[in-house]
């Protein structure tokens, strides 16, 4: 982390490269200033972070509790603009300490990309590349004229593009942590389905529409912490919930398209999700069997599902269905069901099941 934020010392939310986002001409005397070790406070890969006060001290001591993350999920629900997830939730307390008469804390947060499938997260936030006028990414021609059904294919497009990038940074981060071959293996056919998934929704933008376009250059960003335990708990987040509910997002689509160029888009675009899903589940079963100690920040980290905002901040009416657009309601009615039927009881099976590692002398 880079800079002296010095946010608003009652609250303040800073991104992960230390640019105060809020805070008003007195911010001078917040924390990145005076009495505050900024340098003992940093966001565990990249997520950004809020500063703020809240409650006093009991015996000298301040603790962040549930209330408190969630009013440094309030405070970055605020501050940071949307890239199209449903909001932040809560990452981890890094500091907590005495203030004057106050406790003051630091919460990093993470973005609920909304069940989008596995998105290229950047400092925190679903990053995805500017569109350009391209004819390499689809040969289509117009069909229909719905400039919403475009607008929204096109962006689909983007985040498509910007999970190739995704996986290539699984790719890595599996090497890294020693990951067996049959897992590499299924993550590098990941990157070609992500390839065609994006190749199908420019089609589908320039079908609906749109001017033949593509992705500009994308910065996947810096690369991220390569510890098992991180790896498992971005898995969790990115693939085991992010991708189910993707998948079964794809699914209800195809069940309620009616244009038939968009319903066999999105049975091949859910069978392939389905398929991701199960390699982050696999992955994490892996991980488990290789250190079982991290069956604790597993548990945590599908803990915060349950804190989920299920309706998508960039819902529509029910209007566009037959194009393969979700109404908010219905996204937020296959999020919930999802998470109660299969992310949920999968996890809790993932968590009872003892696996043993295979052992071996060389």
């Amino acid at each position: 982390m880079t800079g002296d934020p010095r946010p608003n010392p009652t609250t303040g939310a800073t991104d992960s490269q230390g640019t105060a986002t809020t805070g008003d001409d007195e911010s001078s005397s917040g924390f990145g200033s005076t009495g505050f070790g900024r340098n003992e406070c940093q966001s565990p890969m990249g997520y950004p972070f809020v500063d703020f006060c809240m409650g006093e001290p009991q015996g000298g001591v301040c603790e962040c509790d549930d209330a408190c993350q969630w009013q440094a999920v309030t405070i970055a629900n605020e501050t940071f603009p949307s890239s199209g997830g449903c909001g932040y939730y809560p990452a981890q307390v890094a500091c907590e300490t005495v203030w004057g008469d106050s406790c003051c804390y630091t919460v990093t947060v993470y973005e609920d990309v909304c069940g989008k499938g596995r998105p290229l997260l950047v400092d925190g936030h679903a990053q995805v590349a500017e569109v350009r006028c391209s004819a390499d990414w689809t040969d289509a021609s117009t069909r229909l004229e719905v400039p919403e059904a475009a607008a929204y294919w096109l962006r689909a497009g983007l985040e498509e593009h910007a999970s190739v990038a995704s996986f290539a940074r699984f790719a890595l981060e599996l090497v890294a942590v020693g990951a067996p071959p049959e897992l590499l293996a299924d993550c590098a056919a990941a990157m070609r389905d992500e390839v065609r998934h994006a190749e199908l929704a420019f089609g589908l933008a320039r079908y609906f529409g749109a001017e033949r376009s593509g992705p500009g250059p994308l910065d996947s960003g810096p690369a991220r912490s390569s510890a098992l335990r991180d790896v498992v708990v971005a898995t969790v987040r990115e693939g085991c919930i992010g991708e189910t509910l993707a998948a079964a997002q794809a699914e209800l689509a195809a069940t309620r398209a009616t244009e038939p160029s968009v319903v066999a888009a999105l049975r091949e675009i859910a069978a392939d999700e389905a398929r991701h899903a199960a390699l982050a589940w696999r992955v994490v079963q892996w991980a488990l069997s290789v250190d079982p100690s991290l069956r604790a920040v597993v548990s945590s980290a599908f803990a915060e599902a349950d804190a989920l905002q299920l309706r998508p901040a960039d819902a529509f009416s029910d209007a566009f269905e037959d194009y393969g657009v979700l109404s908010g309601e219905a996204v937020a009615a296959v999020r919930a069901r999802t998470l109660d039927d299969t992310v949920r009881p999968f996890a809790a099976a993932l968590l009872t099941t003892r696996p043993s590692a295979a052992s071996c002398t060389l």
